[in-house]
């Protein structure tokens, strides 16, 4: 079975939320690492200042997973790569990866974590600005 692209993601979840064409979409890839194979795109509409909807839709087969409607007072991923990347003392050249587990990193597939390969040490970088050595696993 082919994956759906972001594009397709994007239209997908702007159809949902009946949102117009002029509010902008944007996609990440989201590893699942608690359900390997079972990863999503996290879709969040708005500008670069304020966020009005974000959702989570499998990569497999276009299923909405999860989702909300924000405010749009201010972003929904207030950590982002570069910010991560700061907060491990990480060059701008390594691997980083956004993934999801549920832990004590993160509850929600809609606040997924940053994976930074900073060999030999993997980092991971919450929404909140907190880095761990592991994604918080709860077992």
């Amino acid at each position: 079975m082919n994956e759906i692209t972001e594009m397709e993601a994007i239209e997908s979840v702007r159809k949902f939320f009946n949102l117009e064409s002029t509010i902008t979409g944007s996609a990440i890839r989201v590893i699942n690492l608690q359900n390997k194979g079972n990863d999503y795109f996290l879709v969040i509409f708005g500008d670069d200042k304020a966020s009005v909807a974000v959702a989570a839709i499998e990569s497999k087969n276009a299923a909405l997973k999860t989702w909300a409607r924000l405010p749009g007072t201010t972003i929904h991923l207030t950590i982002n790569k570069e910010k991560a990347l700061e907060l491990c003392h990480s060059n701008k050249n390594v691997l980083v990866e956004m993934v999801w587990e549920p832990g004590t990193l993160s509850r929600s597939q809609l606040y997924p974590i940053w994976k930074i390969y900073n060999f030999p040490a993997i980092k991971y970088v919450n929404q909140q600005g907190v880095v761990s050595e592991s994604p918080g696993r709860i077992n």
